[in-house]
């Protein structure tokens, strides 16, 4: 399975789903367009409705700073010329 998620800056296009399989020896591909809603409004839309009614988000702040990190340190482990910053520590 394989998920495309389209830039945020792209309005209306559709995020692609496309599932691979096997049967009886041939293959099979199959893409349906889940959603035409744009994924940065989504997460916008979702942190004001946790804001107005208390909810928890489905990715917390800790959440988002691991991610970060962990990126950090495949960048800084790829040692580009003129890497700064955190990243470079």
């Amino acid at each position: 399975m394989r998920i495309q998620f389209p830039s945020p800056f792209l309005k209306h296009f559709p995020t692609p789903v496309e599932v691979q399989g096997m049967e009886n020896g041939t293959e099979w591909r199959k893409r349906v367009n889940v959603s035409y809603a744009e994924a940065f409004k989504e997460e916008l839309l979702h942190f004001h409705d946790c804001l107005d009614s208390g909810k928890e988000p489905l990715t917390h702040g800790v959440d988002g700073r691991e991610d970060i990190a962990v990126l950090q340190r495949i960048l800084a482990a790829a040692s580009p010329k003129g890497l700064g910053g955190e990243a470079a520590r």
